[in-house]
């Protein structure tokens, strides 16, 4: 630092750059300060983001708004944005973006531009917002084959979402730092065991006005993935659920033997 100036730095400026440094803050939903866990530097800007990405983004947007009634912020200027690929990760690339407390995550094959397919993950917490899709090249949302007209009393996840071919499972806390897994999964023997615990018929009911705490991705062989929400606080059973068209909007009740399995997984990396 330039003497000059640090000459007029008192000893109480510099405790409170230590602390922005060490606990940097942002402005959630009206104003109020939230804390948050070290997160990266952006690594690109509208400018310099992938045409296609921004695309997708924009769609997501278009079509919350227009089809959920759950207004985001429209404007790229808005949304901070990170390119997280995985540096071991070879074909595929995945960019998150976040805007308040709300976080996007598009994620997207190595492929021709005009026949790629995005799938978007939009999670807003502070709102209990969740919406998980696919938007083509054109900035059209996919329609999905599976999509259930009546309402469903129970729902098979191996089946309906190709559980079966899961090569990788990953978890984050649903919050602001989720930028990298709180815990991957890649040996099979539990991946199988997850899997034949989720393989039964799930009792579904109505949406449990809570967030999830934790968001589950099925990582499958072809690259694919499907993510839930995992367990609401203070609530019991315990709970998936999806934005998918399978769900109908309701909750699974998960599986006693897939909790036995994963909430000891859970609990020595969050801390509970």
């Amino acid at each position: 630092m330039n003497q000059k100036y640090g000459q007029f730095i008192r000893p109480g400026m510099v405790c409170a750059l230590m602390l922005l440094l060490v606990f940097p803050v942002a402005c959630g939903e009206n104003g109020e300060v939230v804390e948050l866990s070290s997160p990266p530097a952006p690594t690109a800007t509208s400018r310099t983001a992938p045409v296609g990405m921004l695309t997708a983004h924009r769609a997501a947007l278009n079509h919350i708004a227009s089809h959920l009634a759950h207004d985001l912020p429209q404007s790229d200027a808005d949304w901070t944005i990170y390119n997280i690929t995985e540096a071991d990760v070879i074909g595929r690339t995945t960019y998150r973006l976040k805007s308040g407390s709300c976080l996007m995550t598009i994620s997207y094959p190595l492929t021709a531009p005009e026949a790629t397919i995005y799938h978007v993950v939009v999670d807003d917490p502070a709102a209990d917002f969740y919406w998980e899709g696919d938007i083509d090249a054109q900035g059209e949302v996919v329609i999905r084959p599976f999509v259930v007209g009546e309402e469903t009393a129970v729902i098979n996840l191996v089946d309906v979402a190709d559980l079966r071919s899961t090569t990788r499972i990953e978890i984050c806390e649903l919050d602001w730092a989720c930028y990298t897994p709180l815990l991957t999964i890649n040996d099979t023997e539990t991946i199988t065991a997850l899997v034949d615990a989720l393989d039964t018929d799930l009792p579904l009911v109505t949406h449990a006005q809570c967030p999830a705490v934790y968001q589950i991705r099925f990582v499958l062989a072809d690259d694919e993935s499907h993510t839930f929400g995992y367990t609401c606080e203070m609530k019991t059973p315990v709970f998936l659920r999806g934005s998918q068209d399978f769900w109908n909007g309701q909750d699974g009740i998960a599986p006693d033997a897939f909790n036995e399995i994963l909430l000891p997984l859970l609990t020595p990396v969050s801390g509970g």
